[in-house]
């Protein structure tokens, strides 16, 4: 499950990491923010910003009449039911953090670069120089020395140094609480008043682990988060009901199309080769269906009949 901007915040305000003053068009706060602020459109993923969903506001008055065209419009496929207005910030400098787990070490992985902000992803590709790695504990999470020690192979080094690492120490405690997949803080920024402000963020939730977290859980079934301008069809939908019968294993992640073989296989890396090959081979699918995870045999009979 992946969060949107605002509810990815909620999890960074409740480690204290710092953020910038901003609310809800919806909730009334707005008149208590200083302009110019941000207006920032809410949907499930990136590239707002290049796809002119983020916009500036010098008033009320350009607020008022922004809201109603952002929400109106389409971004990436998706129509927000959200905007999110924040107080600019002066930027001095704009860093990237985020956690994630490495799959072939079996640890989670905090990174860290002295590049942030668009097109960090390229960036780091082409200047790796740039990009700094640390495993850390799943079960003791991010240690303060491995953080600091992090921040200072970017030559990081003082008070700045301190305020980064315990930002990355806190990150990774939201990571490690909420069982996130990814949780990405860009830009982490250096204000002209020299603060500390993660300006966006977002995180992804491991879906069998939303069990744990009924807040989140509630989050996913709210039809009101945005409107995908691709809508599940019945038999997708079904397949997610099927899936959600327990927590256990994953039976259920389905995509509908047009043809005539259906295909119930064991794997992601499986699942895309065998759709892959039944093609090749003229074949035509009726649908992708991965399971795994030592699902239930309930949710496999379920779905085989459905």
């Amino acid at each position: 499950m992946r969060l949107m901007e605002f509810e990815a915040k909620s999890l960074l305000r409740k480690r204290k990491i710092p953020l910038p003053a901003g609310c809800l068009h919806t909730d009334g706060g707005a008149a208590d923010l200083r302009f110019p602020v941000m207006l920032k459109v809410q949907i499930p993923l990136g590239g707002r910003g290049k796809a002119g969903g983020i916009v500036e506001a010098r008033d009320r008055a350009e607020v008022d009449a922004l809201i109603p065209k952002l929400l109106g419009a389409s971004f990436r496929g998706y129509t927000p039911r959200h905007i999110l207005l924040e107080e600019k910030a002066g930027i001095r400098k704009e860093f990237f953090l985020a956690c994630t787990y490495d799959t072939i070490a079996k640890l989670p992985l905090l990174i860290f670069s002295t590049v942030g902000g668009v097109d960090v992803e390229e960036l780091a590709a082409t200047h790796p120089q740039h990009v700094f790695k640390r495993h850390f504990s799943a079960r003791h999470g991010l240690l303060p020395h491995q953080a600091r020690e992090v921040v200072s192979e970017a030559n990081i080094t003082g008070e700045l140094m301190m305020r980064l690492a315990s930002v990355a120490c806190a990150a990774a405690d939201a990571f490690l609480a909420y069982d996130c997949t990814v949780l990405e803080i860009n830009p982490l920024v250096l204000t002209d008043s020299n603060s500390l402000l993660a300006l966006d963020c977002h995180a992804d939730i491991e879906d069998e682990a939303l069990f744990r977290h009924p807040d989140l859980a509630k989050l996913e079934k709210d039809a009101n988060r945005f409107h995908a301008e691709t809508a599940s069809s019945d038999f997708e939908r079904r397949a997610v009901e099927i899936d959600r019968m327990d927590h256990r294993g994953v039976a259920g992640r389905m995509i509908e199309f047009g043809g005539n073989i259906g295909l119930i296989i064991g794997g992601g890396g499986a699942s895309l080769t065998a759709f892959d090959a039944v093609q090749h081979h003229g074949g035509s699918p009726a649908n992708y269906c991965e399971i795994g995870g030592n699902p239930s045999v309930r949710k496999v009979q379920a779905l085989t009949r459905h």
